[in-house]
């Protein structure tokens, strides 16, 4: 059982490359418009720009993406932004904040991001699947258009079918859909005059919950909150008396990283918090890497989980010291745990607060597993 435990612990150090990612990446990548990279092509880093041609499949992440040149197979990409202005000649699936098409697809789009625009000049020669907080649409959809979004402008042209569920749907003048439209909101569609919907418009309203129903939903939604917030507590006193059993230096360790070095590693959580994903997104478009990032997301959620634990021992220990007593560890653990769930309570600003230790906490492990992986590599132990 004690090796299992460590053995399990010690997948979280598969984190140690999205924290280094989170703290030195800075690398920009660039395939010249000069150059042609033959099979599939890869690309990762802070920016990410593809001028040139890929002939097969390319597989791009980073903070900007940037699409010029031509894709010859499937384009998979993420990032916080993503312009895709070149050609692409079969699908097309992308996720990120804002998310900008202009250029020619051979055949479908997937895309979810906060901000999606099909642009003037963008040709889509297959479907369009799109999830989107604003979805604006201005080139044009040879087939069938599926969205999800909250507010969706549809100016483009839609040579097939329209099946669309938002807050607001505006249709302008000059758009033409030549197929059907229907579309479920709680509001009508703004067809403006000069608008084209050939086929049939169907409006679908979700049904709404009576007062009575939204009154229990609201009673059972805090007695399950209140009873996850117990249970989390419940969880994290056995999972902590597991760190204080078998891990005890390497506890105190983290605990003292805490307790002394409070900016550098809140920074270092949020720039995990962030990274991480990215990557772990980029090892699923490559398929072969699903495996890797299976297990990397598990360790990565598992850290962020138990990183307020380290916050919550250095908590117990300063009340320890305002009253004066040097209780047992599993006491000011336990001490420690009641506080942040008090703290994680407050109205308003306890999320964030909350937000900030789980950066602070799991920071401080990723800054004392570096200092341990260094320290091995040092003694030849790596």
């Amino acid at each position: 059982m004690k090796h299992t435990l460590r053995i399990v612990t010690l997948l979280l150090i598969v984190l140690l490359p999205f924290g280094i990612f989170a703290q030195e990446q800075h690398k920009n990548v660039v395939l010249p418009a000069n150059q042609t990279a033959e099979n599939t092509y890869f690309g990762a880093g802070g920016d990410v720009q593809v001028d040139g041609t890929v002939n097969g499949d390319a597989y791009v992440a980073g903070g900007t993406v940037t699409v010029n040149g031509r894709i010859n197979g499937d384009l998979l990409a993420a990032g916080g932004t993503v312009l895709i202005r070149g050609t692409v000649t079969q699908d097309i699936r992308v996720a990120g904040g804002t998310v900008t098409i202009t250029g020619d697809v051979g055949r479908n789009v997937t895309v979810a991001g906060g901000t999606v625009i099909l642009d003037k000049g963008a040709r889509v020669r297959g479907n369009v699947i799109a999830g989107a907080g604003t979805f604006s649409q201005l080139g044009t959809i040879e087939k069938d258009l599926f969205l999800g979004g909250g507010t969706a402008t549809l100016g483009g042209t839609t040579q097939g079918n329209v099946q669309a569920r938002s807050d607001t749907l505006r249709i302008p003048a000059g758009s033409m859909i030549a197929g059907n439209l229907t579309y479920t909101s709680m509001n009508d569609a703004q067809v403006e005059q000069g608008a084209s919907v050939s086929g049939k418009l169907q409006h679908t309203v979700p049904p709404q919950p009576n007062k009575q129903v939204k009154t229990n939903r609201f009673a059972n939604a805090m007695t399950g909150f209140l009873w996850g917030k117990i249970i989390s507590l419940i969880s994290m006193f056995l999972i902590g008396l597991l760190f204080l059993t078998f891990f005890p230096r390497f506890t105190e360790r983290v605990v003292e990283t805490v307790k002394n070095a409070k900016g550098t590693s809140t920074l270092a959580g949020m720039g995990m918090f962030f990274a991480a994903p990215i990557v772990i997104i980029f090892l699923l478009l490559t398929l072969i890497g699903i495996p890797f990032a299976i297990a990397a997301l598990s360790a990565w959620v598992m850290l962020m989980y138990v990183g307020k634990l380290f916050v919550a021992m250095y908590l117990g220990q300063w009340a320890s010291g305002l009253t004066k007593r040097t209780p047992s560890d599993s006491w000011t653990l336990f001490i420690g745990l009641v506080i942040h769930l008090l703290i994680t309570l407050i109205p308003f600003i306890g999320w964030l607060v909350g937000g900030i230790i789980m950066f602070w906490g799991s920071g401080a492990y990723l800054k004392t597993e570096i200092e341990l992986f260094r320290a091995w590599k040092k003694k030849g132990l790596l």
